[in-house]
């Protein structure tokens, strides 16, 4: 196994407490609950999404068109909607 180094982080109580939790729930380590997310926080993406369509995305969320959209989307075809 590789060396390894320690790293103190300052988080609130709250979340010490849900890391803790989700840790257990999923039957490993704090440690290791944490290592692993650190490692897929900073992994590379698979995919990317060009910004340009990124933007307009966020600006659809953001402005609600999308949950109307969505929403029409779905009283036209309902199982479609909860894809």
């Amino acid at each position: 196994m590789p060396a390894k180094t320690q790293i103190s982080v300052r988080v609130p109580p709250e979340l010490r407490s849900a890391v803790r939790r989700r840790a257990f729930d999923e039957g490993t380590t704090v440690q290791s609950f944490v290592e692993q997310a650190l490692r897929r926080a900073v992994a590379k993406p698979e995919r990317t999404v060009d910004l340009d369509v990124h933007h307009l995305v966020r600006e659809l969320i953001d402005s609600g068109a999308y949950a109307a959209e969505a929403r029409r989307i779905g009283e036209d075809d309902p199982e479609l909607a909860t894809m």
